[in-house]
């Protein structure tokens, strides 16, 4: 997804193969300022080649606290983390948004249990 903004790159359950074939084919296409982690954070994907090639600000981990896969898998975090890319999970947040600012600008993913915490937490 791109404008003027940024662009977000939604990667679905890719694995290592097609992680692959995407930097060998479309490199300078798969730059993005936001991602999706792929697959969820398994072991099978977030190559460290595909994890250079988008170079993103941020990483989205959409996966179920306690999940039975044990995903975000803690290698593939640090993956991410070593590329110095901002890791948020809906495992921590909830869920998440991206919102752009006035002026077009990106501004990084919130999540909903810090905008909508429960009473009790305040």
């Amino acid at each position: 997804i791109e404008n003027k903004a940024g662009v977000v790159l939604i990667t679905g359950d890719i694995e290592r193969e097609v992680e692959h074939q995407l930097v060998q084919y479309s490199a300078q296409k798969i730059k993005a300022d936001i991602v999706v982690m792929p697959h969820h954070g398994s072991g099978t994907s977030s190559t460290m080649g595909f994890i250079d090639a988008v170079a993103a600000n941020h990483v989205l981990v959409s996966a179920g606290y306690k999940n039975h896969f044990g995903f975000p898998r803690g290698d593939v975090l640090s993956r991410w983390g070593q590329a110095g890319t901002k890791v948020m999970s809906t495992v921590q947040s909830g869920a998440m948004v991206v919102k752009l600012d006035g002026d077009g600008g990106l501004l990084g993913p919130v999540g909903y249990r810090r905008v909508a915490r429960r009473y009790w937490l305040q």
